[in-house]
């Protein structure tokens, strides 16, 4: 596949698994963690997703720095220090 061509069947599955359409049953802690120099997913996402879920104990963290892939080192360690938080 290049890079940014996508075939057209894995768009129309994706339609079949829209998930930001009705509320999500889903009554546990959630940790969103995203960049907010994601090329891929915007960052809003994660804000819509937290809103759209049940559960009382949603946290959303926007690293600015931050791509899709958490690619660089300064990101990685922000990452940790989230999982070392979030996991307590």
């Amino acid at each position: 596949m290049i890079q940014g061509i996508y075939p057209y069947h894995l768009i129309e599955d994706g339609r079949q698994h829209l998930r930001l359409q009705a509320p999500l049953l889903i009554d546990v802690p959630v940790r969103l963690l995203h960049g907010m120099q994601d090329a891929e997913v915007p960052w809003q996402t994660a804000t819509r997703l937290a809103d759209q879920l049940q559960s009382d104990d949603v946290t959303v963290i926007l690293d600015k720095t931050a791509t899709h892939r958490y690619s660089e080192p300064a990101n990685w360690l922000s990452w940790n220090v989230f999982l070392m938080i979030s996991c307590r």
